[in-house]
């Protein structure tokens, strides 16, 4: 049946909503409602609806198994909306502008027989300036709905998958693409709060412009960012994505997505506009080689290779990957390809309880050192012709990015495509600061792809934790590719090969054998 939602920000109140029972059932006390809940009564009765979801009332706040699954059925409860409310006030008392809460009048000027009215703000720039746009919950509401109205402080407009309209003008809109304003330009104009280029893969814009947001429970992170991972219907564990090429169903294409969707940088968010939690402490619960337990942007930019990879014939993957519980393992591809065709969204997986993903390649012992002159900081890329080197700050402490050496001794030239980052979140273990020059930690090798004759490649930093292996970083470096020297004559033996190589794996000869290692 036909229902309307309300898409608002909540705001720091506690709501006192009075339930009164009768002989005909359960009835709200209207005066005990908050003024954007009751104009969005109004609002429901005048379309001649009957039915309005609000999740503060609707969603059972006592019964926890029932809250737990509304909450995880969000992304259908507003993909299925007849239409969505969108309120843009400060928080759920703010009411919606032109039922309760006013509206700034349009300008008009009479030249004699003629009247200019203005065309008011464009309704990209009310929602970057409004707080809504600054909540994460907001953002699947809006981009999943298939109708959507915002009540902006002078006007409202209706949106939808079609075509846009708005009250200031009675003609129809013009249908160029440039004018319009439909649900499908939602990611690349209402709600994109800077100017970044498009990705083939809309999730990789999805999780950057979701990360700028901020929300108030970290135990939502993910629930308020599942109903994109399913809409896209694109493979995903714990929220990182595969991000794919080449046929989508194959085992090789779902691994090299994985290994490449692995590959994320959570960056400064000292330009929110909210305060809140510290940036560069981890989001408990998620974790670490999840984008989830980072409290930064989501940068995913190398993590998209449509972007800069021209033949996907040259990418060579060195990870595999399967889910541990207890004692066994099972490869991740297989929980994957086993999910129905028909049942939209179960290519998100979660983990289960007692479950750990686990990571099969190539492991590399490194160092960090100081550097021995100054380094360029801009985004942290290196072009030094000097052992691999840590950058600290005004000469005194680590930061968080690197170069490298190994720990077998020999240092090689850095490129300019070389790029070591260590995770913020990591640095707010104060023991990793005091070890990260003492001690050697562990590159693990993800996926390379050719380039210019070489081929860079992608590694994840790893710290122990226990038997496990927990994330503290990235590095993308170039490295040669090896060919397997064939003899001349039968019986003569291969040259040595060098222990202080890349690790950098021709498909035929590995220069390292693999280890398993079970992340956290």
């Amino acid at each position: 049946m036909p229902f309307v939602a309300l898409s608002y920000c909540l705001g720091i109140v506690q709501l006192n909503v009075t339930v009164r029972a009768s002989e005909n059932g359960l009835f709200l006390d209207m005066v005990s409602l908050p003024q954007t809940i009751r104009d969005a009564i109004l609002v429901t009765t005048r379309l001649r609806r009957r039915y309005l979801w609000v999740d503060a009332i609707s969603i059972p706040q006592e019964d926890i198994p029932r809250k737990k699954e509304l909450i995880n059925e969000m992304d259908r409860i507003y993909t299925h909306a007849d239409i969505v409310l969108v309120a843009l006030g400060e928080d759920v008392h703010s009411g919606l502008h032109g039922v309760s809460a006013p509206r700034t009048s349009q300008p008009v000027l009479k030249l004699g027989d003629r009247t200019l009215v203005s065309n008011m703000s464009d309704l990209r720039e009310v929602l970057q300036k409004s707080r809504y746009s600054t909540r994460c919950w907001t953002y699947q509401e809006a981009i999943l709905a298939r109708r959507c109205i915002f009540f902006t402080p002078e006007q409202w407009h209706f949106v939808c998958q079609q075509s846009s309209a708005y009250e200031i003008l009675t003609e129809p809109l013009p249908r160029r693409v440039g004018l319009r304003a439909d649900i499908h330009a939602l990611r690349p104009t209402l709600f994109r709060l800077r100017g970044t280029s498009k990705h083939d893969l809309e999730i990789t814009e999805d999780v950057r412009e979701y990360t700028v947001r901020d929300l108030l429970l970290d135990s939502d992170f993910l629930n308020a960012f599942n109903g994109v991972l399913r809409r896209s219907n694109l493979f995903s564990l714990r929220g990182v994505v595969s991000l794919p090429q080449g046929d989508p169903l194959s085992v090789a294409s779902l691994e090299r997505g994985f290994a490449f969707g692995l590959f994320w940088m959570g960056q400064d968010r000292s330009f929110a506009r909210t305060e809140g939690t510290p940036r560069t402490s981890r989001r408990p619960g998620f974790p670490t080689w999840s984008w989830l337990s980072s409290r930064g942007v989501v940068d995913m930019t190398w993590s998209n290779p449509r972007d800069f990879v021209s033949d996907f014939s040259g990418v060579d993957i060195h990870a595999s990957f399967s889910l541990k519980n207890g004692e066994s393992s099972k490869p991740l591809t297989s929980f994957w390809l086993a999910t129905p065709d028909h049942d939209i969204g179960s290519n998100a997986l979660g983990l289960k309880d007692g479950q750990d993903l686990q990571i099969t390649s190539y492991l590399m012992k490194v160092r960090f050192i100081r550097p021995t002159q100054p380094v360029m900081l801009a985004e942290y890329w290196l072009d030094l012709d000097r052992p691999f080197a840590l950058l600290d700050e005004e000469g005194s402490k680590a930061v968080y990015a690197a170069s490298l050496q190994f720990a077998a001794g020999e240092h090689r030239p850095i490129e300019d495509h070389d790029n070591i980052v260590f995770d913020k979140e990591a640095f707010s273990d104060t023991t990793l600061q005091e070890r990260i020059l003492t001690e050697e930690f562990e590159l693990l090798l993800l996926v390379s792809h050719a380039f210019q004759g070489r081929q860079l490649n992608y590694w994840l930093i790893l710290d122990q934790d226990g038997k496990s292996r927990k994330r503290i970083g990235t590095v993308r470096c170039i490295g040669n590719r090896y060919e397997r020297n064939h003899p001349k004559q039968q019986g003569e033996s291969h040259p040595p090969l060098s222990k202080l190589s890349m690790a950098l794996i021709h498909r035929k000869y590995a220069l390292l054998s693999k280890t398993t290692v079970t992340m956290v």
